[in-house]
């Protein structure tokens, strides 16, 4: 079991020159490079360097940044509810501070970090072919919703975007948006365990567009909280595990999937048993934790599977549509290849497209090609979508140490929001010292074609916040931070334009 799978040590308790040696492997058995070896690469050791540097820094200030993040979040919701800073004053000095709204968390009027950087919350039913999109079986740009079994056109992609997005909200502003904004249904939301962080951490909320017959499912796995250092070490982190017939898969993905646990090996063993079992005679489960664990706590791929089962009971012309931002995309990514892995048929066959936003690495060459037979061909379901410099698509490490790679084509837009298809992102592995300053000077670039030139070159299509504002800033400072906002991407989809088709 060993031999299969890269562990790090327990609840993320890094330690560096543990870590470092353990990372060179070859094969399945991670072994220690040779100086030689590491000469012959300075920058992928550099990068090595760097990356465990900065999750022990995350790991170090977790507590202090939770607390940080829950302040932040608290400050903008009460700024929001009461109509701005100047007007909480005005209240606090005419004695009328009674007055001041408090919103409660988990109520429909508190909204994430991730809602204040973009608070945007209707469709644009408008965007069409115009933007890129294609006419297919009689869609146009006023009709949202695919009528054939093919992802059609960017609206599909502004739809799930805006799911990305919206994952991040408690399950009031969740459904009070599908419902009220969307004139959807809201199915529901699930908060389910993550063994390594034991704790509630990932978050899924499933809808479709009538409660009745309906032709759209949509699944929406919440990405990278912002304050949440544990998400960012998962995203950072190198840990893969073997699957037969799959490839090399990343243990944190795989841990918020509730399918696994680092600090025991044996679930990832019990995994691969129930794996190659079919579907009839393993139960409801693919999950290879203890009885204890599946009997007490939401596990995401089998309530979300489990779910989407009844749905597509009720619902038999549904397509299922995939989507998440950030981790919330590699959780789209994997969740889509392992309804195909463990045989999971006609499931699988509903999938109507993955769209993925930011989205980091989820296994090797092996995932990949497994990956690309079933999602891109013969017919492409895969969406693949990173903005300019964005960090979390070039991490883990497309390297000969790491061994992570992407699968399908890439949908780029760069700063002005003109989109390519590539096969992969200039440069691909993030911490690279030969990047750092062409990066720094185009987060300056963004800071200042977004906050003074796009509300002139786009108008009312283009919306901007204060908060928003200030997290470019932070991007200057930490280049790749500020293209990573969910606003870059609203906005890539909304304003994006392409001199090829793009959806």
């Amino acid at each position: 079991m060993a031999e299969d799978s890269f562990a790090i040590s327990q609840q993320y308790n890094f330690g560096v020159w543990k870590f470092l040696l353990s990372i060179f492997h070859v094969g399945n058995s991670p072994i220690v490079a040779s100086s030689a070896a590491v000469e012959q690469n300075i920058d992928t050791l550099w990068r090595a360097q760097l990356s465990v540097f900065v999750m022990l820094i995350l790991e170090s200030f977790h507590l202090r940044l939770r607390a940080l993040g829950k302040f932040v979040e608290t400050y903008l919701n009460i700024i929001h509810a009461n109509g701005g800073l100047s007007n909480i004053l005005y209240m606090i000095f005419t004695a009328s501070a009674s007055d001041i709204v408090w919103p409660k968390p988990g109520s429909r009027n508190y909204v994430s970090v991730i809602g204040h950087l973009d608070s945007r919350t209707q469709l644009d039913r408008t965007i069409g072919i115009e933007h890129g999109g294609r006419e297919i079986g009689g869609i146009t740009s006023h009709t949202f919703f695919p009528q054939t079994s093919a992802p059609e056109c960017v609206l599909m992609a502004e739809l799930c975007m805006m799911s990305s997005k919206l994952s991040y909200e408690n399950a009031e502003v969740v459904k009070a948006v599908v419902t009220e904004t969307w004139n959807m249904n809201f199915v529901t939301q699930y908060n389910c365990w993550n063994e390594a962080q034991r704790v509630n951490a990932t978050q899924v909320f499933l809808a479709t567009d009538k409660q009745e017959d309906a032709r759209v499912i949509v699944v929406a796995f919440r990405g990278t909280e912002t304050f949440n250092t544990f998400d960012w070490i998962t995203d950072i982190d190198f840990s893969w595990h073997k699957l037969e017939n799959l490839g090399r898969v990343h243990v944190g993905f795989l841990e918020a999937l509730g399918l696994g646990s680092r600090n025991n090996l044996e679930t990832f063993a019990e995994l691969q048993r129930k794996l190659l079992e079919p579907p009839a005679s393993r139960g409801p489960s693919i999950s290879g934790m203890s009885g204890n664990i599946r009997s007490t706590k939401l596990l995401a791929h089998d309530v979300v599977t489990q779910k989407l089962k009844e749905l597509t009971q009720t619902h038999k012309d549904a397509k299922i549509y995939i989507t998440g931002h950030s981790l919330g995309g590699a959780l789209a990514c994997l969740y889509s290849a392992l309804l195909y892995h463990s045989k999971e048929s006609e499931l699988a066959d509903k999938i109507g497209g993955v769209y993925t936003f930011g989205q980091p690495r989820v296994g090797n060459d092996e995932f990949v090609n497994f990956y690309n037979e079933k999602l891109t061909q013969p017919v492409n379901r895969y969406f693949r979508v990173v903005y300019n410099d964005d960090l979390v698509p070039r991490i883990p490490f497309d390297d000969e140490i790491s061994g992570f790679k992407h699968a399908g084509i890439c949908r780029y837009f760069n700063s002005f929001y003109t989109g390519q298809l590539l096969v992969e992102v200039p440069n691909k592995n993030y911490f690279s010292i030969f990047y750092y300053l062409p990066m720094a000077v185009s987060a300056i670039w963004e800071l200042i074609y977004n906050t003074l030139i796009s509300p002139f070159v786009h108008g009312d299509a283009y919306f901007e916040t204060r908060t928003s504002t200030l997290f470019r800033i932070l991007g200057v400072i930490f280049p790749g931070v500020g293209s990573h906002s969910p606003v870059n991407y609203v906005n890539s989809i909304r304003l994006g334009t392409s001199s090829e088709p793009l959806w």
